[in-house]
């Protein structure tokens, strides 16, 4: 009876704090390198050390999973998977390591270890992250070089629907008078 128990409280810890993952997310003070500064990461080390090694990361983990399916909880009320290859997806799934190392800190003897190993999850974090920014991302339209080329063609796929739709608006004008001319109803 006491382990269901025990399994209720961890699955509903390891939820609150992908909860409180996402509403801390969204407090950001942008950069002009696009790149947010928000209290995420003050939030996944709260989950680790808060939770532990285990459970902050499978905490962590759920909320990466949330916004990778396209709910908005990254930063800026931004979701999908685009996110995650984008320019700062590299410090969003950074933050695994960086709730497993501050978990580990808990069980250390020494506050001084605790500290040590959340200042290496944090520089995991940043050291994934920096890596990805520096690669311009793994969306195209990330890196310079292909954002003319995605902005002319996004430019005429728009011009085109456009276009489509000014015919079919011109069709019914079309078809609209000819039942009027022809004494039909017109609703």
């Amino acid at each position: 009876m006491n382990s269901n128990r025990e399994k209720i409280t961890n699955i509903v810890m390891v939820g609150v704090f992908a909860a409180v993952l996402a509403v801390l997310s969204q407090i950001s003070f942008p950069l002009p390198s696009g790149i947010p500064v928000t209290l995420q990461t003050f939030a996944v080390a709260l989950c680790g050390y808060a939770l532990g090694c285990k459970r902050g990361t499978l905490a962590v983990l759920v909320y990466i999973v949330l916004g990778a399916v396209g709910l908005p909880v990254f930063a800026n009320f931004s979701g999908g998977f685009g996110s995650l290859v984008g320019l700062a997806g590299g410090y969003i799934y950074g933050f695994l390591p960086m709730a497993a190392l501050c978990g580990l800190g808990t069980k250390m003897p020494h506050r001084v270890l605790a500290i040590v190993l959340g200042v290496a999850g944090l520089a995991a974090c940043h050291l994934c992250g920096t890596i990805q920014f520096g690669c311009g991302g793994l969306r195209r339209s990330d890196r310079p070089q292909f954002r003319a080329e995605e902005e002319r063609h996004s430019h005429r796929s728009v011009k085109a629907f456009s276009q489509s739709v000014w015919n079919k608006i011109e069709t019914e004008k079309a078809v609209c008078k000819g039942k009027s001319r022809a004494g039909g109803l017109l609703l």
